[in-house]
């Protein structure tokens, strides 16, 4: 500050970064900006003013503001820029690895999905490759699969690990991850300075891209060098912590998850993390469950959190109702989110109302836990086709999850009697066959909306069709009501009366309904 008094015209931009780098250090970040500023007016090119400039805009901005995205591309171009004018600086490499771990890339050209389908169709070439983690729409996250043979010859068609699980859309946009541009400014990052705390983050910036890439081995033995250079970079401890419960290594991994925690106690995912491993290895229960509930409050509407916390109590008996409370807590937070539930979550809590006899309960998650696992919409309706695998059938009531009637159109007409009947005349079959239709001998049916049996015959006979039922379908018959004679009532008007009365209990004797034929869903598929 005194060179830059005594001597404001030679002191120069970089006696204004090294003020600016001195009020940084003192928490005067205003007055650092303002340092870096003042340093980029007189040398545009300084790359230090520059970095030191982009980190403090980036470190400022308010996520939940509407300037936030352009005030970040604002910031990475600067930062860009320094990396085009000083190719060795370290320091430029690891934030624009940084950046470009969680950018998304555009792709040119739009996408067509089917629903169900791995399947998709670009309206030009997408330069993609298997493995890469592509976005298609505005929230759809999935990895390129293998191409194997069903590219066309333009290249405009790829799979994808997962199906589409929306409905089947045109006119999309493709995003990619460039993994491949974070590798190469993390290694160059690496290359270029001898500060082993710069080259820590290089590596962990490393070992995250094989960690998403699900490649652990790498991605441990970087997370692991980068400890080793830097102990205190706990984002590093973390992720080879969970490295090494892949591996089952549970003791060492909690050994470095204690380590994080030493550095930072209010580290939530450390913190839930070592409560579970302190469950799972039952000595030291009482200690991971306080662990679980110091994550959460410090975090109290964070589901994640919770949920780890159900799944640690659900390790003892004893604990299934809080463990069960603790579910429906995260289901109540996740829904008032607006987040999906797995249909694991759905899959344990019907397992613990089961495990507490609460049993109507248990029944309403297992159905919810199917729905959530349906690849698509339409998978779990039955249809007239679906007559499931022979001697498979599921056609137990208790079963009925797995099944639901199908309206086959077709009306039938029976016989209205205290006794029954067990013959249905179809009334509109238009001369079609039964197998025509998909009804089957053997089919469960349901005639209205009550009555429920099984097909042992269909007679066909030139454009009629009747149906033979198991079980008789019995009705109270109406009985007509008979005028009452008047006094000079001739005797012809009391014969047509008499038919009359014949003809109205012919005509409500009989009753028409319509059917129903019983198909398995998809859930089982």
């Amino acid at each position: 500050a005194e060179a830059m008094r005594l001597y404001p015209n030679k002191s120069g931009a970089a006696t204004r970064v090294g003020f600016g780098l001195a009020c940084y250090r003192l928490g005067q970040v205003d007055r650092a900006k303002a340092a870096f500023a003042r340093a980029l007016s007189i040398d545009p090119e300084n790359v230090d003013a520059m970095v030191g400039s982009a980190v403090l805009d980036m470190a400022s901005l308010d996520e939940t503001s509407a300037e936030f995205n352009s005030l970040m591309e604002k910031a990475i171009k600067m930062m860009s820029m320094a990396n085009l004018l000083d190719h060795s600086n370290a320091m430029v490499q690891n934030h624009l690895a940084n950046h470009y771990f969680w950018k998304w890339t555009p792709m040119s050209g739009t996408a067509e999905v089917i629903q169900g389908s791995t399947l998709v169709k670009g309206s030009q070439p997408i330069p993609l490759e298997e493995g890469e983690r592509i976005r298609i729409g505005t929230d759809f996250e999935t990895y390129v699969a293998d191409f194997g043979d069903e590219t066309d010859e333009d290249g405009n068609t790829f799979r994808t690990k997962d199906p589409w699980k929306g409905p089947s859309t045109a006119g999309l946009k493709v995003w990619k991850k460039d993994y491949d541009r974070v590798i190469a400014l993390a290694k160059g990052a690496y290359n270029s300075t001898s500060v082993q705390d710069i080259q820590a983050e290089s590596l962990f910036f490393l070992a995250r891209v094989y960690h998403v890439r699900d490649d652990l081995e790498h991605a441990h033995q970087f997370y692991d060098r980068a400890c080793k250079l830097s102990p205190n970079l706990s984002p590093a401890r973390f992720g080879l912590a969970q490295t090494l419960i892949a591996q089952e290594e549970y003791a060492e991994a909690a050994a470095h998850l204690q380590l994080v925690l030493g550095t930072s106690n209010t580290a939530t995912d450390a913190l839930a993390t070592l409560g579970l491993l302190e469950v799972k290895g039952r000595k030291k229960l009482q200690d991971g469950l306080a662990n679980l509930r110091k994550a959460i409050d410090l975090d109290p509407l964070n589901p994640d959190l919770i949920l780890h916390e159900a799944l640690a109590l659900q390790q003892d008996e004893t604990n299934y109702p809080r463990s069960l409370e603790r579910y429906k807590k995260a289901v109540q937070l996740m829904e008032r989110q607006g987040k999906k539930i797995p249909s694991e979550i759905y899959t344990n809590i019907g397992v613990l109302c089961h495990e507490t006899k609460n049993y109507e309960e248990s029944l309403k998650m297992y159905r919810l836990a199917l729905d959530a696992a349906d690849d698509e919409a339409t998978r779990k309706l039955a249809t007239m086709e679906n007559v499931g695998i022979e001697g498979g059938r599921i056609r137990h009531q208790d079963n009925s999850m797995f099944f639901d009637y199908v309206d086959t159109t077709l009306q039938v007409q029976y016989e209205a009697s205290e006794e029954g009947t067990t013959s249905l005349k179809v009334t509109n079959a238009d001369g079609k066959k039964a197998t025509d239709i998909g009804l089957l001998s053997g089919d469960h049916v349901r005639v209205g909306e009550s009555f429920e049996s099984q097909v042992v015959n269909i007679v066909e006979d030139g454009d009629t069709m009747t149906l033979e039922l198991k079980d008789p379908l019995k009705t109270d018959k109406p009985k007509p009501k008979a005028k009452e004679s008047k006094e000079g009532d001739t005797d012809e008007a009391k014969e047509g009366e008499s038919k009359e009365n014949e003809s109205n209990e012919e005509t409500q004797g009989k009753k028409v309904a319509t059917l129903f034929v019983k198909r398995e869903n998809g859930r089982l598929d």
